[in-house]
């Protein structure tokens, strides 16, 4: 076995800078831990890292892109979140990835940097499929990669 525990948090529309539905907050709202969803289970309930996970993925952005969020914001939420999540899990493997369709890849890339160059972090990563993982992905109407050219289907060999 890969004796291995998977958590996953996700709510629809939910982005870095943007609100999920049913109120749910953004993931990083700088300044404001309170009105951030990524340390909380549900209002007024916290979310744990103790212990720490080994690995922290996140793959936020379509939402923020979709909506047309300035880049500015969405800097800002990553690279608050960036700085947070290592303080809250500091020997976590930490891992950002830009989203299906390239949404806000920008924003996201210019947040890493930044937090790198200000904080080497040699457990934090930033991953994109480049233009492969936009492909029938970046606008919404169904394409032979998604059932809403926004959500990547799932293929099987065989």
């Amino acid at each position: 076995g890969l004796d291995a525990e998977v958590s996953v948090v996700a709510y629809g529309r939910l982005g870095w800078a943007i609100d999920g539905n049913g109120n749910v907050p953004p993931v990083f709202t700088p300044g404001n831990p309170n009105a951030s969803s990524w340390n909380q289970i549900l209002a007024g309930l916290p979310r744990t890292f103790q212990p720490a996970p080994d690995a922290i993925c996140i793959a936020h952005g379509a939402n923020d892109g979709l909506n047309n969020l300035p880049d500015a914001t969405v800097t800002a939420s990553v690279l608050g979140w960036l700085a947070a999540i290592r303080a809250a899990a500091p020997s976590s493997t930490v891992i950002v990835v830009i989203p299906f369709g390239l949404f806000k890849q920008a924003a996201i890339t210019a947040a890493f940097q930044q937090y790198q160059a200000g904080t080497p972090d040699k457990n934090a990563f930033l991953i994109s499929l480049g233009q492969a993982g936009a492909l029938g992905l970046s606008t919404w109407g169904a394409t032979s990669q998604g059932c809403d050219g926004i959500h990547p289907l799932a293929y099987r060999d065989g």
